[in-house]
């Protein structure tokens, strides 16, 4: 896990504390198979995980969203961040969903949660530039 700034010491142990929660979160049998870090993030870390749940086909693209050691002024922290996202999803507002809500998943005190994949691209910079877009 390249670039992983949690300060933990023991990456396994933070593997390890995913996986549980992946278990807890989509039930026994779900296997984490890569956890990737997502550059950008001012005021959080990303990280793309690759799991399989058992009740479902294939693998699964998650996000891991958790709280970064510092944040920027009046940005919401991912426990207010979870909130927000799940009732947006549930106003029926197409957006990814939001699952598993935990505190110190990669860090003690910090808020995580996974979010479903989706494609595209989420970088304001990129997207303020691209001609596709432009009409948006």
């Amino acid at each position: 896990m390249e670039g992983f700034k949690t300060g933990a010491s023991d990456l396994a142990e933070v593997r390890g504390r995913v996986q549980a929660h992946l278990a807890q979160t989509f039930g026994d049998g779900t296997e984490l198979l890569r956890m990737a870090p997502l550059a950008a993030g001012a005021c959080q870390e990303n990280f793309r995980l690759d799991v399989i749940v058992a009740s479902r086909p294939g693998v699964d693209r998650l996000v891991l969203r958790s709280d970064a050691g510092s944040s920027l002024p009046g940005s919401l922290g991912r426990r207010e961040e979870y909130a927000v996202v799940r009732t947006a999803h549930d106003a029926g507002v197409p957006t990814a969903n939001a699952h598993g809500l935990a505190n110190g998943l990669l860090r003690e005190g910090s808020y995580a949660y996974l979010l479903d994949w989706l494609e595209g691209v989420s970088l304001g910079a990129k997207l303020v530039k691209d001609p596709e877009l432009e009409a948006a």
